[in-house]
């Protein structure tokens, strides 16, 4: 292997001890230096010979052309989505007031409680974060709620303009977490938008979420010539990482 010498003059005095050292200096680092020693062009393994009177010794060093690594990671995208409850309903309604869907499919005249009639449950890792959409299937052409027999819809409005005595369906976001409910859903008479057959933005977040949550409630009027029978729709969520 190639030698690098290096030649120590007037070394001298007290002899070492033990645990005592000796440190070498070289180039610019060595009181008086001028000059750095410059690694070879080419890489392998090289000797160092180090001549000090008549003492001599050598050392062997690598010397390679890239010292560093480099070091990548993907992190995988996630999205995950529930739904509490998928059966949700009425049961009798009539005339005298409005009516709030509950788990139980029996129709009440207060609005459930938090987490009540079926809760939303959403995580992602997109950076823009997650969007959810609902959709009502209606009778088809309209949203609401249906009555195929006598091709009847209980047309949907907004939650805030359901009232006792007047068709109306209205469907409505309460209690996110970590979540925004989107205004036309949000129930508070502010620009309050009816659910429509076509996707439309309920709630979103606009980074990373663990386990946002929303309840999705529905309230529903009918009025005095609405034909009796058995009225029904299905709602379509989906939940979209924005990634």
């Amino acid at each position: 292997s190639p030698l690098c010498h290096v030649h120590i003059m007037g070394i001298g005095g007290t002899a070492m001890a033990a645990n005592d050292y000796v440190r070498i200096e070289i180039g610019m680092s060595a009181s008086g230096g001028n000059a750095q020693m410059t690694n070879p062009s080419s890489g392998g393994s090289k000797t160092l010979n180090i001549v000090a009177g008549s003492d001599e010794g050598n050392i062997a060093v690598v010397i390679l052309t890239n010292d560093q690594v480099t070091v990548g990671a993907t992190v995988l995208p996630t999205l995950t989505f529930s739904i509490s409850d998928v059966v949700i309903g009425f049961d009798e309604i009539d005339t005298t007031s409005v009516y709030y869907a509950t788990g139980n499919s029996t129709a009440s005249t207060s609005e459930p409680a938090n987490t009540l009639p079926t809760q939303l449950t959403a995580s992602t890792n997109a950076a823009s974060g997650l969007t959810i959409t609902i959709e009502s299937t209606g009778s088809g052409a309209a949203a609401g709620l249906y009555n195929s027999t006598f091709t009847e819809l209980i047309e949907a409005a907004a939650s805030t303009a359901v009232a006792a005595g007047t068709d109306g369906y209205g469907v409505y976001g309460k209690n996110a977490t970590s979540l925004t409910i989107a205004e036309g859903f949000d129930n508070d008479s502010t620009t309050d938008a009816a659910i429509t057959t076509a996707p439309t933005t309920f709630a979103s977040t606009t980074g990373v979420v663990s386990s946002g949550t929303v309840d999705l409630a529905i309230k529903a009027g009918v009025g005095a010539t609405t034909k009796a029978g058995a009225y029904t729709d299905t709602i379509t969520i989906i939940a979209t990482g924005n990634f």
